[in-house]
């Protein structure tokens, strides 16, 4: 595969990988009131899935070292988050939700390990470049997506619009496992990649680049606000303003 082709079907799966995070905006305040959920509640649902989705994004940067390739990784992300999302839409309680939305996070973040080494490996005098694309990708899926959501409520319920989008994850993940081709990074068998030797260079890279740990602070403040604005700033403008789904 060229490498114009390769990006291209890298970016598209990003953006459906990050649909669902700009779908559930929109949705989480029907979804409450339907299920009777408290604010709480839907932190707990949030928190949750952030959680696990810091371990399956450790743990897949582990085994992308580890065991080389990944497009196995990266199609099981995509039709994991469509069938997790599926339950989600079928779940009757908060006990039945909860988990299942906690596991979104373990499939989900399975994605970026693999597809950016592909993308380094793929593009290494143009990194900048391929990252830049494949992070537009994922802005597109989540800017689209509240749009996609909010209409789509004027017609249907919550759960119709869940399960409706999950059909485009499983058309990429398709094309993913149809397009993609096998690939090992550069010198996998080269370097120790056992899990003690992985958690070594972690600790290691934290403490002697000081300026990596800075990065992950900025971040992790970014993502903070972040999700609390998305997370519940749809709640102010339902309860509060009763605003309709469009807005």
């Amino acid at each position: 595969m060229k490498r114009g082709g390769l990006l291209a079907l890298l970016t598209t799966g990003h953006a459906f990988e990050h649909w669902y995070l700009g779908l559930m905006g929109p949705l989480m305040p029907f979804l409450a009131q339907d299920l009777g959920f408290n604010l709480t509640q839907v932190g707990v649902l949030i928190t949750g899935r952030a959680v696990l989705g810091a371990f399956s994004s450790a743990g897949a940067g582990w085994a992308t070292d580890r065991l080389g390739g990944g497009r196995g990784m990266l199609i099981f992300c995509l039709a994991g988050i469509a069938l997790l999302y599926g339950g989600v839409a079928l779940a009757p309680a908060f006990a039945v939700l909860a988990p299942i939305y906690w596991a979104v996070g373990l499939a989900g973040h399975m994605w970026h390990p693999p597809a950016m080494g592909l993308l380094s490996e793929t593009f290494r005098g143009r990194k900048g470049f391929a990252f830049g694309v494949h992070g537009t990708g994922a802005n597109l899926g989540e800017a689209l997506a509240p749009v996609v959501a909010g209409y789509l409520l004027l017609v249907m319920g919550w759960r119709q619009v869940i399960l409706w989008n999950t059909l485009p994850l499983l058309a990429v993940a398709c094309l993913l496992a149809l397009g993609l081709p096998s690939f090992r990074p550069a010198g996998r068998g080269a370097a120790d990649t056992s899990a003690r030797a992985w958690l070594r260079q972690v600790r290691e890279s934290l403490i002697q680049n000081p300026r990596l740990l800075a990065i992950c602070c900025i971040s992790g403040v970014r993502t903070l606000a972040q999700h609390g604005i998305l997370t519940f700033l749809p709640f102010l403008l339902v309860r509060d303003f009763g605003a309709d789904s469009r807005w």
